[in-house]
């Protein structure tokens, strides 16, 4: 599977072998339609990626859209300290109401996630988003 940085989001696409693995997923659960089937599929790719699944709220989004972020930090004195890590990068599926993303990996070997870095800010519960 490639994670490819594009201007307006990220490009997930597939590597040859990965198509039979959806088609496997569909025949073992009999649907690859749900939110369990895309997070067992993607499962063993974010084990090794620099990618993770967030959730919308961590980057005040307002979306129930499956999403990607990436951890890091806003400047070198954190990186230092090893503290304060952040998302730096946060994308989103944003067709996961009319779109199945794993058919349309199936169908097209490419999904398109929208989004790109992330400004700092703070997300402490007392100030939220």
């Amino acid at each position: 599977m490639q994670f490819i940085r594009e201007k307006n989001g990220l490009k997930i696409k597939l590597d040859r072998g990965e198509k039979t693995r959806i088609k496997e997923l569909k025949q073992e659960r009999g649907e690859i339609h749900s939110t369990f089937a895309m997070l067992d599929f993607f499962d063993h790719f974010l084990g090794n990626a620099e990618f993770n699944w967030i959730q919308p709220e961590q980057v005040c989004a307002l979306t129930s859209a499956p999403m990607l972020g990436v951890y890091g930090y806003a400047n070198d004195e954190d990186m230092e300290k090893g503290e304060n890590e952040i998302i730096t990068e946060a994308y989103a599926y944003m067709d996961y109401a009319v779109c199945s993303p794993l058919e349309e990996l199936l169908k097209y070997g490419e999904i398109f996630f929208e989004g790109g870095e992330t400004e700092p800010m703070n997300t402490d519960e007392e100030e939220g988003c």
